[in-house]
């Protein structure tokens, strides 16, 4: 790797460009954060006609080290030893008292044939930071004085190069307002957009909160976006029959054009465990077709919820299944069966409990 950094430099300044060069691309930096990590993706991709292969490179971008810490490499691309045998290992190298970081990468000897460059974007690098506030600015701007890139010929093509910054503060949706709250067994989400440009929607992601784990985010819903527009626009999202524990919850913002933004809920949300066995009357009662029935358990047991018709025999069975404990819902959806009278009841462990609902079809 030392002679790999040699031979850049000494391209750089002692040639200084002197020869010129018909092969151009672009480096582009950009980054995605979940609230928790930041993700720097360098990808790189041909502009000009002709065909031409990279050779070594030294890439260098400066970064708010107040707002991102602790960088470590996170995946390698297309000119790495793990996919081309003609690469060395790239390597991250931190400059000491400076907020600037560069991927190392090189062929493994002068006669490697190396990887050919592509006209669409490539992945060179990924840099993982941890992030000390999810809506700060992090500054990422490529440091064209240091960075440097040749060909597979060691022709410096450095001047060749555009370098391309990631946009900071112009995102496509301002969010102005993100709260949560469990209340009444159900998750509630508010937010609120200042203005929207291109906007897709919002998929919204829940993470258990675990002692020594990684968070594992999954999908919960999704609520559309307005497009464009430059007024005040509310959302709501809710949930229920989620287990017991803490959770963290985010917004993936979306844009038409896939590009999307995390914006991470600042509490948490607490569901405790319930303190008794409760049956609650459905909702809505009456009803035509489709209720709810809502259950709390407060400890591990199988549960069966069955509907009866008026002269006691069973009709259906809503679930017959292991809980943890925690608040749950059933649906039942009557649009099969007459109208009139039913009950419905619950077995768990020892506790049994019936209530009446009424079906208007």
């Amino acid at each position: 790797m030392k002679r790999f950094v040699y031979i850049v430099f000494i391209y750089l300044f002692v040639f200084s460009n002197e020869n010129l060069y018909s092969q151009t691309g672009e480096l582009l930096l950009s980054q995605v954060n979940d609230g928790f990590f930041a993700n720097v993706s360098i990808h790189i991709k041909r502009t000009s006609t002709e065909t031409w292969k990279l050779g070594y490179a030294s890439l260098v971008f400066n970064y708010n080290s107040s707002a991102m810490i602790n960088p470590v490499e996170h995946l390698e691309g297309i000119c790495d030893n793990e996919t081309s045998s003609d690469y060395d290992d790239q390597i991250i190298v931190r400059y000491p008292g400076t907020n600037r970081l560069s991927i190392e990468l090189g062929l493994t000897n002068d006669t490697a044939a190396g990887s050919e460059i592509s006209t669409d974007p490539v992945l060179l690098g990924v840099i993982r930071f941890e992030i000390t506030s999810p809506i700060g600015l992090h500054n990422l701007t490529w440091d064209t004085d240091y960075s440097a890139i040749t060909d597979e010929n060691g022709n410096n093509i450095t001047q060749n190069i555009i370098f391309i910054n990631p946009v900071e503060g112009l995102l496509p949706v301002e969010l102005s307002g993100f709260s949560g709250e469990y209340k009444n067994g159900e998750v509630k989400l508010n937010w609120t957009t200042s203005s929207e440009i291109n906007n897709y929607g919002f998929e919204i992601q829940r993470a258990k909160l675990e002692s020594g784990n990684e968070l594992s985010w999954i999908k919960t819903g999704f609520v559309n976006g307005k497009g464009s527009s430059s007024d005040l626009t509310n959302y709501t999202f809710k949930e229920r029959n989620i287990q017991s524990g803490k959770y963290r919850y985010r917004l993936k913002q979306i844009d038409y054009n896939g590009n999307f933004e995390y914006f991470l809920l600042e509490n948490e949300i607490n569901i405790g465990i319930p303190i008794r066995y409760i049956l609650h009357q459905n909702y809505p009662n009456p009803f035509n077709p489709v209720t709810v029935i809502r259950f709390e358990i407060p400890e591990e047991a199988r549960v069966k919820i069955s509907v009866y018709d008026i002269t006691g025999k069973e009709v259906t069975s809503l679930t017959d299944d292991k809980y943890l404990p925690g608040v749950y819902e059933v649906k039942w959806d009557a649009s099969s069966f007459a109208g009139g009278v039913y009950f419905y009841k619950i077995t768990a462990g020892s506790f049994v409990q019936t209530k009446k609902i009424i079906y208007l079809k």
